[in-house]
């Protein structure tokens, strides 16, 4: 990745900083980015904070550099655009996931009705407001899951997810039944093991894994990877 700052400065000297956008190109033909990169040289208001030629620098610049602006190309060898707004997506909601359980009143709320809902409940946490907000938080996530495969696959029916029931629960497994973090853990090691085995399995039979994991934990330790132990 290369850092640069292109573009004249704006043209009244007292406009503060946040004025300017901070703009990050990326595209992997050279010509066209040094194209985009001329024309938004021209526009006084927009100041490239950097420039990046594939897919994978591009997600480390995005969460690194937090710009205002993305200029992606969704056609790019190896990681296409979509899939690094899909990725990026994924980390952003992970850390807002963790962010609410960790650092806010709701969030210690719901740890709390989670472990004993009794014991909350007399400690004066109104339980089911807790819960009645954790579904829609949940509904919510689930809105934008599916706005993400919409994304990715373009065009789906009732039946295009059915697949992924497996593999929420295997993940889910995985990482313990109950257990925020355990979940985001099961998601990662789920899906890496899944596209992994591609290289050694036909691509149609990766989802396997996925039960083969799901069948080996509940049988070696249902509780999960974070889960107690019985």
């Amino acid at each position: 990745m290369t850092q640069l700052q292109v573009g004249h400065p704006p043209a009244d000297p007292t406009t503060p900083e946040y004025t300017v956008l901070r703009a990050l190109v990326v595209d992997d033909e050279p010509l066209a980015r040094d194209r985009l990169v001329r024309l938004l040289a021209e526009i006084d208001d927009v100041r490239i904070v950097g420039e990046c030629t594939s897919g994978e620098e591009a997600v480390e610049s995005i969460l690194t550099l937090a710009p205002d602006v993305v200029f992606l190309d969704v056609q790019m060898s190896n990681l296409d655009g979509v899939e690094v707004v899909i990725m990026v997506l994924a980390v952003l909601v992970m850390l807002a996931v963790h962010g609410l359980l960790r650092y806010t009143k709701l969030g210690k709320a719901m740890r709390a009705t989670a472990a004993n809902q009794s014991l909350a409940r007399n400690c004066g946490i109104r339980t089911s407001q807790v819960i009645a907000l954790t579904w829609a938080i949940t509904g919510a996530l689930c809105g934008l899951a599916g706005v993400v495969f919409a994304i990715d696959v373009g065009s789906f029916d009732a039946t295009s997810t059915d697949l992924f029931l497996v593999l929420i629960l295997a993940a889910v497994f995985l990482g313990g039944p109950g257990q925020a973090y355990g979940a985001m853990l099961g998601a990662v090691v789920i899906g890496l093991a899944t596209e992994v085995s591609a290289v050694f399995i036909p691509a149609d039979y990766k989802y396997v894994i996925a039960f083969v994991v799901l069948l080996v934990m509940l049988g070696v330790r249902p509780t999960g990877l974070l889960g107690a132990r019985a």
